[in-house]
């Protein structure tokens, strides 16, 4: 359901909505046979049921003024059966096991910025508060409960040098919550060669991205370049190992700090009447903690992609759009 409504005053609106999905009857069963006459079951039940609520007030106040107001509730309520039986002797499988949990998680929001023009000079300082909260049960372990809250400040600024020249600048902090199925007490069998485990101790993991922009309009040409930085904490990373038997055991874990750089150039303009080419490049760069044979190290990838495009804009024929190639 969604709700919208203009104010008395030019520009203020107040926007809800309301989502609810339910899935009550997800049942996965597999059945693997191999040619060495191994074989196993995996019988996996795991309904879910989601909630989003939302709402947003924009109210404009003096000339270039606007502030901005909302609120957010989040629910994840899910439960997962899950049987495994198997004939393997040499335990390559794990063992056979039958467990279950029940997962929650609630997430509350509240947000407020406000816009600011000073001539040709516009900032928006904003903050949103945070706050989730999960539960994690199953039989056999203790129960798994997480009480977070945290405040994420984000700020925009863009300055109008004059009609053709453009800058813009903006800071924001956010955070990515674990998803709960990797948060589960016990492993489960992906496939004859993998192996999950889940990680109780798993942390959110949070980003800082800066972004710094201009544009360039001079006549028809149009050029504009972005470059960004982000951050990334407690990053989300597959830790692996090999039992015994030869099979790949992976969970999640908290790596340490990622960085992440990059630029993006674009021009466009006319090369004759009607027809127009644009081309842009994007530079990527990033360093991501690993671990390897030698110790804690540093992956370092960069890369690189460009691209063209030639556009013909064919006339009008009265009534009807001219064709365009």
């Amino acid at each position: 359901m969604n709700l919208d409504h203009a104010g008395a005053r030019e520009g203020e609106a107040l926007n809800a909505a309301v989502q609810f999905y339910t899935n009550p009857g997800v049942h996965d069963v597999t059945n693997a046979r191999f040619s060495d006459g191994r074989r196993y079951r995996i019988d996996l039940q795991k309904p879910s049921t989601s909630i989003d609520m939302q709402i947003d007030w924009k109210h404009p106040m003096a000339p270039g003024q606007i502030l901005s107001m909302g609120s957010a509730w989040h629910l994840d309520d899910t439960t997962q059966h899950y049987r495994f039986i198997s004939n393997d002797s040499t335990g390559s499988f794990g063992s056979d096991m039958n467990d279950a949990y029940d997962a929650r998680s609630g997430t509350f929001s509240a947000y407020a910025s406000f816009q600011q023009t000073f001539g040709s000079l516009t900032i928006a300082p904003g903050l949103r508060g945070e706050a989730n909260r999960r539960r994690i049960s199953s039989h056999g372990a203790d129960d798994i409960r997480i009480n977070r809250a945290n405040f994420f400040p984000s700020f925009h600024a863009s300055y109008k040098l004059n009609k053709q020249l453009q800058f813009g600048a903006s800071f924001s902090k956010r955070i990515d919550r674990v998803p709960l199925e990797y948060l589960r007490p016990y492993g489960t069998v992906e496939d004859a060669y993998t192996l999950f485990e889940g990680n109780p101790h798993l942390k959110d993991q949070s980003t800082n991205a800066y972004e710094a922009s201009v544009q360039f309009r001079p006549g028809k040409v149009e050029a504009g370049a972005t470059v960004y930085l982000r951050e990334t904490r407690q990053l989300w990373s597959k830790n692996y190992l090999v039992n015994a038997a030869g099979t790949s055991v992976y969970n999640y874990v908290n790596s340490g700090n990622s960085w992440n750089s990059g630029a993006q150039f674009d021009l466009s303009f006319p090369i004759v009447p009607r027809l127009k080419a644009s081309t842009s490049a994007n530079l990527f760069n990033e360093r991501t903690p690993i671990d390897t044979t030698d110790g804690r190290g540093t992956q370092r990838t960069f890369r690189y992609s460009t691209n063209a495009t030639f556009e013909w804009n064919g006339k009008d024929r009265g009534s009807v759009p001219g064709d365009v190639a």
